[in-house]
């Protein structure tokens, strides 16, 4: 392999130049009192570990997170994926009765999809090519398989026609088009998944065609699909069918219908942009279209225009009539969006509150009732207000589990009237390249006979260059706790009129309860209540940063925030280089990327756990060296509102600073972190997202021999700024850099990277959040009891 290609921007999988030290890990497997079970066994991989008489079972020497699924007779296994950070103390795992065989296992997770980046990505070879009989797409979940695959019945979202179309084909000007060949399927049968959910804003992207072609595709692969048809009543059929001999009725609906797409379309009055884009042009030109046998007159309009006329028409309209103007309407402007089964075309099942909440009680029979909603904003930190009523009718109406998805981020759970909600799972297989959409999950939800919840748990993922892997560690960590504060949010995301999405605060609905989490071997069991708090002790010096351990903390410290503190959150978290996450690859790291082998992964003398980066640069180098992470993380100027306009935040102002450990050995002056700006507009439902950069800045490392040494770097506010032409960074880019030195060769090794965003907790509303720093900003030592949520 040549010396600068030893591994490509695009991948985060690294190789170690030394031997991360090999630990063991003891699992105690205990019963529900806590009881041992001597008879339990522990699959990892092919190899299988037997408990003692005290139930212990020992994975000795190992060079990596692994996965375990810990079995007994008489109860039910267990998927545990364990870490450097389980060595020490037997981690316990206790294991649910079965209950003589009647209780059931059900997995649902997020979105996923086979195609695009997967097929062909911007560097590196594909993960996933036709013609080979799925071999590839198989090899993408296998990490994730056997613990997805632990249960009685599997769900995902399928976010993609299924078929080999070409680009000409496809739905016109619609954006985002997601199309999966059929050898993709086979990722889904790696994960004995059982059900895929169509009902998403996905199903229509080849048109007609493209419908047909996921259903016939799903029919061979002998999967089960409901959500989507050739015709709305094929769109509505539920899944209905019995798990040995558990009764369970699936519903999925979308409200994501494209009807907002057509409501930004420029009317016949609007006057055009003077910078009219060529690629903007067709929006603003006028068509000759009418139905004057059903009150639309013939004219020249825009699509705007046009779109209008057929809304206002179509309430008086029967079906018949609503799919003949609409066909009529679509020959002209073929650019019309509508992505559902209605108005004669197929597509996927379309959320009507009386149709859907009729059809969910009258499955009342059944043991169990699973609504999964399509429906939200995308990348929103919280669920939309139209989800929130539409999952809590669907539980009035009968329904025992709640799972919505969309935003492709994860999105927090709650309890309405003891009926368990996830409000989004965010991406399971799937491309995208925010940070945000990198942490994922799964619920695990274990079911009595007569469909009464016995335990419902988290299992946190992460997607490495797109393949969902198990974690453990400050990765599984971090990934709950971040759910965990959003699933404590009072608020829903609304849009204002500008189009941006905002967190607005609200008092929950009647017979809303909240969800505590209680870590159980890098998993999380939720209960209905807020959990247990109590006061957590912490010294801040008057210069520098202080830590916090603990999951949640109050947003404002305390009932009566100090004066002269802020608090800090991680924007990255993925900078402590540990090996956290359950691959066949021992001894590297996520979140990061780089290209030079002079770049790499140590466990000489780490600050904290095993593994720090380091570079290396000669005199006779003539480059700069550098690693970055992997995707931007974004810059967000307020999470609270009091409004959807954004008139009256509800929190303060944020800085930003970057923090990180570093180790010099050569020359001082030639290390430095740089951060790239970008602009990252998304508002534009009829044009594509747009990433603009705006400025790069270099901040000297000032990283001096003699040993690890803490260095902090405020980032200047002209560093935040708007550009001269009114562009707000609010994504970024992190690298850091060690460039040629003049004399001495010099190695840098950095650790525990981080850019923290900080506001006053004066400023900060009411409420828990997953703070990571506190410092003060009078230039004072203060002695805090902050109140804190614990695991």
């Amino acid at each position: 392999m040549p010396h600068r290609l030893l591994l490509l921007l695009a991948a985060t999988l690294t190789a170690a130049c030394s031997t991360p030290p090999r630990f063991g890990v003891a699992l105690r497997v205990v019963d529900e009192a806590g009881a041992p079970l001597p008879d339990a066994t522990a699959d990892v991989g092919d190899t299988l570990y037997e408990a003692g008489a005290d139930g212990l079972i020992h994975l000795r020497a190992l060079d990596r997170p692994v996965l375990a699924v810990v079995r007994a007779p008489g109860r039910i296994a267990e998927p545990v994926p364990v870490g450097r950070d389980d060595a020490g103390p037997p981690v316990d795992v206790p294991l649910l009765d079965d209950k003589g065989g009647t209780r059931r296992v059900v997995h649902t997770a997020g979105d996923v999809m086979l195609g695009r980046r997967y097929l062909t990505p911007t560097t590196g070879a594909p993960l996933v090519v036709t013609g080979d009989g799925g071999a590839s797409a198989l090899d993408v979940v296998s990490d994730i398989a056997p613990a997805f695959a632990e249960a009685d019945l599997r769900i995902v979202n399928l976010e993609t026609v299924v078929g080999d179309f070409p680009a000409e084909a496809a739905y016109p000007k619609k954006r985002f088009l997601l199309q999966t060949p059929p050898e993709g399927l086979a990722a889904l049968a790696g994960m004995a998944t059982d059900i895929a959910s169509l009902a998403n804003n996905h199903q229509r992207d080849w048109l007609d065609l493209g419908v047909a072609s996921t259903l016939d595709a799903l029919d061979a692969e002998g999967l089960t699909r409901l959500g989507a048809g050739v015709d709305a009543a094929g769109a509505a059929a539920p899944a209905r069918g019995t798990v040995d001999g558990f009764d369970v009725a699936v519903f999925a609906y979308t409200s994501v219908d494209g009807d907002y797409v057509n409501d930004q379309y420029p009317l016949d009055g609007a006057t055009p942009p003077d910078a009219l884009l060529p690629e903007e042009e067709w929006q603003w030109e006028a068509r000759a279209w009418g139905a004057p046998a059903h009150g639309i007159a013939d004219a020249s309009r825009r699509i705007g225009g046009a779109w209008q006329a057929y809304a206002d028409a179509e309430p008086l309209l029967d079906d018949t009539d609503r799919a003949a103007v609409w066909a009529s309407l679509v020959s002209v402007y073929p650019e019309m969006q509508d992505w559902v089964a209605r108005r004669g075309h197929g597509g996927a099942n379309h959320w009507d509150t009386d149709r859907a909440t009729a059809e969910i009680a009258a499955a009342a029979d059944a043991d169990l009732v699973i609504v999964e909603l399509h429906m939200g904003f995308q990348f929103a930190a919280a669920p939309g207000v139209a989800v929130r009523a539409a999952a809590y009718a669907a539980i009035d109406a009968g329904a025992d589990l709640v799972v919505a998805h969309h935003p492709h981020v994860l999105q927090g759970v709650e309890w309405y009237r003891g009926r368990l909600v996830a409000w989004s799972l965010g991406n399971f297989l799937f491309d995208q390249d925010f940070l945000s959409t990198f942490r994922s999950a799964f619920l695990r939800t274990v079911w009595e006979a007569d469909g009464t919840l016995v335990q419902a748990r988290i299992v946190p993922v992460f997607l490495d260059r797109y393949r969902p892997l198990p974690t453990t560690g400050s990765l599984a960590r971090d990934t709950l706790r971040l759910l965990w504060e959003a699933s404590l949010v009072e608020g829903s995301s609304e849009r204002g009129v500008d189009l941006a999405v905002r967190t607005v605060a609200a008092a929950p609905a009647e017979g809303v309860r909240p969800a505590s989490f209680r870590l159980v071997h890098d998993t999380a069991v939720l209960s209905e209540g807020l959990g247990t708090s109590s006061p957590l002790p912490l010294q801040v010096p008057a210069v520098g940063e202080v830590a916090i351990d603990a999951p949640l903390v109050r947003r404002r410290l305390s009932e009566a925030a100090p004066a002269g503190i802020e608090v800090g959150r991680s924007v990255f978290r993925v900078g402590s280089f540990e090996d956290e996450e359950t691959d066949a690859v021992a001894g590297d790291t996520v979140g990061w990327a780089w290209e030079s082998d002079d770049v790499r992964l140590t466990t000489r003398a780490a600050p904290n756990g095993v593994a720090a980066l380091e570079f290396v640069r000669g005199p006779n180098d003539a480059e700069r060296v550098s690693a970055r992470t992997l995707a931007r993380g974004l810059l967000v100027s307020h999470r609270l509102h009091a409004d959807q306009e954004g008139v009256t935040p509800l929190d303060g102002a944020a800085t930003w600073s970057l923090r990180l450990r570093a180790w010099l050995s050569g020359e001082s002056d030639v290390a430095a972190l740089r951060v790239a700006y970008y602009h990252f507009y998304d508002l534009d439902p009829t044009e594509d997202p747009e990433s603009t950069f705006v400025r790069e800045v270099e901040y000297p490392l000032h990283a001096a021999p003699g040993g690890w040494r803490d260095v902090s770097i405020d980032l200047a506010a002209a560093d935040v700024a708007p550009s001269a032409d009114g562009l707000v960074p609010n994504a970024v880019l992190l690298y850091v850099g060690l460039s040629p030195p003049r004399m001495r060769t010099t190695v840098l090794r950095v650790d525990d990277v981080e850019l923290i965003e900080w506001r006053a907790a004066t400023d900060e509303p009411e409420g828990w959040g997953a703070i990571d720093w506190l410092r003060a900003t009078d230039g004072a030592p203060h002695t805090l009891a902050v109140d804190s949520l614990t695991w």
